[in-house]
């Protein structure tokens, strides 16, 4: 019994380290976050946007090697980008790198995947880079965009 115990101890350690191993960004957590807790957990911006056609605050950080665009809207990130996101994969399922349980998607090709159905986003969507990793990732919390605003 003892060893039944310890070997599924082991298992959850060896688990928990595979996750945090594969882990590129937890988006899950900075969705939830403010600005200044994101600043004070992951340091100052390395640039803020200027693009007056964006109404949103536009500011990116680099986060575990990745360079991590958010828009903000009162100081809550509703907007997420990520280009060319070191460690994860395409396939089977790009959202396991970002701290999401593995859904199947709701559109699926050899290039794209999207997801309307994760509890506090509106989408998320990737783009393969055709070598098996991922050009682009996007998260969708709130943002709303012109043809939505009317």
């Amino acid at each position: 019994m003892k060893f039944v115990f310890c070997l599924a101890l082991v298992f959850t350690f060896i688990n928990c380290d595979l996750q945090k191993a594969l882990l590129v960004v937890d988006i899950n957590e900075i969705s939830k976050l403010s600005r200044s807790d994101i600043e004070a957990k992951y340091g100052k911006p390395i640039e803020i946007g200027h693009d007056k056609s964006i109404k949103y605050d536009q500011i990116s950080y680099s986060i575990n090697d990745n360079e991590v665009y958010i828009e903000y809207e009162k100081n809550k990130p509703i907007w997420i980008l990520i280009l060319n996101p070191k460690k994860a994969k395409f396939d089977p399922n790009p959202l396991i790198y970002f701290n999401f349980d593995a859904l199947t998607p709701n559109f699926s090709s050899y290039a794209v995947k999207r997801w309307n159905t994760v509890p506090g986003f509106k989408e998320i969507s990737v783009v393969s880079d055709q070598k098996g990793g991922l050009s682009q990732i996007v998260f969708n919390i709130s943002r709303k965009f012109k043809n939505e605003m009317q």
